[in-house]
């Protein structure tokens, strides 16, 4: 989603990022753009056993072969949202997709960034719980923003990194689906036995998001979903 990255993906590939990539950064304003927001927490699903939060002064990609794609962030102090959570904060490097998630929220704002790193492994007792803390915290400050990012099916078609598993894009519909219904949690919930066989790793940040839109009263206002270089990729703003 990175014009630097992005620009050295095959050329047949650039209108469908370019699509995606508009309305990705439309969530984005309407999330961070605020200038009342002081703080961003950035949900990504990684490569980890275990949850935790994360903070650093610099992004970049370099661990992914493009080390001119680097910027400095305001580490985040989250000593509220560790204490909700019971996560401990860790401070480094950040790097992999929290880092691409991170440089697309710091082209849009100056805020503090950090991060909540969860597991590829759906674990949806453990989502509840964060969502239903995060809820709290939200509630009683308008300075924080959470944002949250991660891919649909990674096995639509031969250009996939899975190449392709039958029945991929008709999770990816049944995940849009229900997002614009007020069941949504529910609806999602029971696709989550299906999320790894597909490698659709973000189904837990939506899930997660999904959870505290409902318990901030919160319905989607933006759901747009493209799949570029066989990927699923679902943008959702809620207000």
């Amino acid at each position: 989603m990175l014009p630097d990255v992005s620009s050295a993906q095959p050329e047949a590939v650039h209108a469908e990022l370019q699509v995606a990539r508009t309305e990705a950064t439309r969530c984005l304003r309407a999330t961070v753009g605020d200038p009342a927001v002081e703080t961003v927490m950035c949900v990504v699903v990684c490569d980890i056993a275990q949850p935790r939060l994360a903070t650093t002064d610099q992004l970049t990609l370099a661990p992914l072969g493009y080390p001119h794609v680097v910027s400095d962030v305001a580490p985040a102090s989250m000593p509220v949202v560790a204490r909700r959570l019971g996560l401990p904060v860790d401070h480094g490097r950040v790097d992999g997709p929290a880092a691409v998630m991170g440089l697309q929220v710091r082209v849009h704002t100056t805020a503090a960034c950090g991060f909540l790193l969860l597991p590829r492994e759906p674990n949806v007792v453990e989502l509840d719980l964060f969502a239903n803390q995060l809820a709290q915290v939200v509630r009683e400050s308008d300075q924080l923003a959470i944002v949250a990012g991660g891919d649909l099916s990674a096995a639509l078609t031969e250009r996939s990194p899975g190449y392709t598993v039958p029945g991929a894009g008709e999770f990816d519909r049944q995940v849009v689906a229900a997002l614009a219904e007020n069941n949504a949690p529910a609806l999602l919930r029971e696709l989550a036995d299906s999320a790894l066989t597909f490698m659709a790793y973000g189904w837990s940040s939506l899930y997660l998001m999904s959870r505290l839109a409902d318990a901030c009263a919160l319905d989607p206002v933006t759901i747009h979903y493209s799949a570029p270089c066989g990927v699923g990729q679902v943008a959702v703003a809620y207000g």
